[in-house]
Order: structure tokens, then C-alpha cells, then sequence
């Protein structure tokens, strides 16, 4: 979303309409992307934990912290930056 639509929805007061268009452009894909975990696990027997986490991460709000939290996403964190230092 661009600064002005940004501006222009919070300027009228409609923070519903804000809050929708953050959300409502990230639904196809991360429909898609479970879609696709969802296949795997049913068709194929096949449970990639890893491709899981990825595509719990792409929730909006709710994944970061499932991922950061419980997903893994943490000790590659920690893992990137030791290899930094």
C-alpha cells in the first residue's frame, strides 16, 4: 500500500478499510502456500516441517509469532548472527 492510500484511508477516518487493505492483499498467496502444505501432507504422506513453518510465517500477525515463537525461527536467528560475528 502506498504512503498516500495510507494517508488518504487514516486522513477519512476509516481504519476498517486500512486495516482490510494490509490484510486482504496477502490472502490469495497465503491461501495458496497452505493449499500446498495441505496437498503435501494429505496426497503425498509427507510431512516437511520446515515448508510448514514457512507457510506459517506468512499469516499475517499470528505467523511471525508462531515461527519466531514455536516454528524454528529463532535458532536460525540466533544461528545468522553468530555466523556474522
Amino acid at each position: 500500500m502506498s504512503k498516500y492510500t495510507k494517508e488518504k484511508f487514516l486522513q477519512e477516518g476509516k481504519y476498517g478499510s486500512y486495516a482490510m487493505n494490509l490484510i486482504q492483499p496477502a490472502a490469495p498467496s497465503v491461501l495458496d502456500t497452505i493449499g500446498k502444505s495441505f496437498d503435501s501432507v494429505v496426497f503425498d504422506q509427507e510431512v516437511d516441517f520446515d515448508s510448514f513453518n514457512r507457510t506459517m510465517r506468512n499469516i499475517p500477525v499470528a505467523g511471525s509469532a508462531y515461527y519466531y515463537g514455536v516454528g524454528g525461527g529463532a535458532e536460525k536467528l540466533i544461528e545468522r548472527v553468530e555466523a556474522e560475528e
